[in-house]
């Protein structure tokens, strides 16, 4: 028995992406840094807001990511991939297992809150339909 499996996709990027509130990229200039909003993020690269001229495609830079100002994860590199109007996106290169490690537990601590959110959000609705009968009018039976 023979298998085919298709690894054609019209997917640039591998891994499930998440946009976690609040995490931001801060890239590391030759002075200063520069926190830029994060669009969405996997274990294999990254999406930001920005329309920064210096990074284009090809490009790689050093950066940290931020949660509320203070340091998820340092030390990481980004090759720029693609660009679109307000969009950079970027692969991340020879990340080390500490850092493979943060990655993939904030994309988890991202897909609970997510499933979280939506379980109440569907809790809420069950419990609103289950307090009030439903009257059906037949207009035909009277």
């Amino acid at each position: 028995m023979e298998l085919s499996v298709s690894t054609k996709t019209k997917e640039r990027r591998s891994g499930y992406r998440v946009s976690p509130a609040g995490l931001m990229l801060v890239i590391h200039g030759k002075n200063k840094a520069y926190p830029i909003k994060i669009k969405d993020i996997s274990v294999s690269g990254v999406a930001i807001s920005t329309n920064a001229a210096a990074l284009k495609v090809g490009i790689v830079f050093k950066c940290d990511l931020a949660q509320e100002e203070t340091t998820v994860l340092s030390d990481l590199k980004v090759r720029v991939v693609r660009r679109a109007q307000n969009l950079v996106a970027g692969v991340f290169l020879k990340k080390d297992d500490d850092q493979e490690r943060v990655l993939g537990q904030i994309i988890l601590a991202e897909q609970k809150r997510l499933k979280a959110e939506k379980q109440k959000a569907q809790d809420t609705a069950s419990k609103a339909s289950q307090g009030k009968p439903i009257r059906l009018d037949d207009p035909w039976s009277k």
